[in-house]
């Protein structure tokens, strides 16, 4: 896991968010979240959950241990998924509308086809990450990482891309237009 931030409050806060799925009771209900999104069921995180509160639809999976999980056309619109670690996840045709998931750590995971239109994803981890032909209008993926990514017929239609890391990222046939670029470093 590579942090893209060396901030010590949000380190804190990420380390927070972790370890409320270390329990028994936490490790159980992030099975049964899964189980639902998968299954394009109706899911919000149980109130016993720590922090929960802080996310007024419920939908709170930030800090989620979801690594080599596979949530491939699952249901996560609207979700909080910041901090969670998504690595090798499969998330293809995944609906990710919406959802936050700032200061994710998305490296190697597959996201092709899937729907993250007007997701943010300031700072996330995205390297190696398939995201071909993914909608992803309006995407906020500021001073995130995409080394190596592909993004091959991907709509990034108004995407920003502030401060993005895209080196030996494929772009190819993606459509780029109104998208707000920078390299990274010079990010305003």
């Amino acid at each position: 896991m590579v942090h893209l931030t060396s901030d010590p409050e949000i380190l804190a806060q990420a380390a927070a968010l972790r370890a409320r799925w270390e329990s028994a009771e936490g490790q159980a209900l992030l099975h049964g979240i899964v189980a639902a999104a998968r299954a394009g069921g109706a899911w919000r995180t149980a109130s016993s959950l720590p922090l929960v509160e802080d996310v007024e639809n419920r939908r709170d999976l930030r800090g989620a241990p979801l690594d080599d999980v596979d949530l491939g056309g699952a249901d996560l619109s609207d979700a909080a998924l910041d901090f969670a670690s998504l690595e090798r996840a499969t998330l293809a045709g995944a609906d990710l509308r919406d959802a936050q998931m700032n200061f994710a750590w998305l490296a190697q995971a597959d996201l092709g086809a899937a729907r993250l239109e007007g997701c943010l994803m300031q700072r996330a981890d995205c390297r190696c990450a398939d995201f071909s032909a993914a909608q992803m209008a309006g995407v906020v993926l500021s001073g995130s990482d995409l080394t190596g990514a592909r993004l091959v017929g991907a709509d990034l239609r108004g995407a920003v891309l502030m401060g993005t890391r895209t080196e030996g990222a494929d772009f190819s046939n993606a459509d780029l237009t109104d998208a707000r670029q920078a390299p990274f470093g010079e990010a305003g």
